[in-house]
């Protein structure tokens, strides 16, 4: 099963407003909707890149019911070298997160801490629902270290997770990638396991 799910190539550094994108013009393909006023309602960061929680509220902002699951990872730590790259890179953007999600929750975004398996994402893709998640890429390009990119999951079959990849680099519709290697990338420690699904 495949949603058909519009795809944009996107832009360099606007994954996660590319998502936003296709799913916006799948539930209002009249309306026109612009990358730049996605960016500013999810608070892109011109260095850092988006919070999945920022991205969550622009969702909802535009009109669509959002719940937003994410996993602690307590016990689930990073490696050393890895650590020490995220807080470099992303340590100040933390406090601008904790904001974030306390607008996000004002607007509506239904928060649910939870362990949010594939099994549970195919459900909602049957019942027609989009579901953008964030993924260490680096496990699909077979690297060793973090590097966060979002991606829409559009469809599956026995063995196989499909999704929408956006990028400047290697964009892709209906990519196909294995469960379990899909699994590993939503799962590795910096990711939260975050997942977003839109629906009307």
């Amino acid at each position: 099963m495949i949603l058909k799910i519009p795809f944009f190539p996107g832009e360099k550094y606007y994954c996660a407003q590319d998502c936003a994108l296709m799913v916006l013009k799948y539930f209002f393909p009249e309306k026109e909707f612009y990358l730049e006023e996605i960016g500013r309602r999810s608070g892109k960061h011109q260095e850092f890149g988006t919070m999945t929680v920022g991205l969550a509220k622009a969702l909802k902002e535009f009109g669509l019911k959002v719940d937003f699951y994410y996993k602690n990872e307590e016990g689930e730590e990073m490696s050393k070298e890895d650590k020490k790259s995220f807080l470099e890179k992303y340590g100040n953007f933390l406090e601008q997160e904790r904001e974030t999600k306390k607008e996000a929750k004002e607007r509506g975004v239904n928060f649910i801490e939870k362990d949010f398996s594939l099994e549970e994402v195919e459900k909602e893709i049957e019942k027609k629902r989009t579901v953008i998640t964030l993924v260490n890429w680096n496990v699909f390009a077979k690297k060793e270290s973090y590097q966060g990119h979002f991606i829409i999951l559009t469809g599956f079959d026995k063995e196989h997770i499909y999704f929408h990849n956006p990028g400047h680099n290697f964009p892709e519709e209906n990519a196909k990638e294995r469960k379990e290697r899909m699994e590993k990338a939503r799962s590795y420690p910096g990711t939260n396991k975050e997942t977003i699904i839109a629906y009307l």
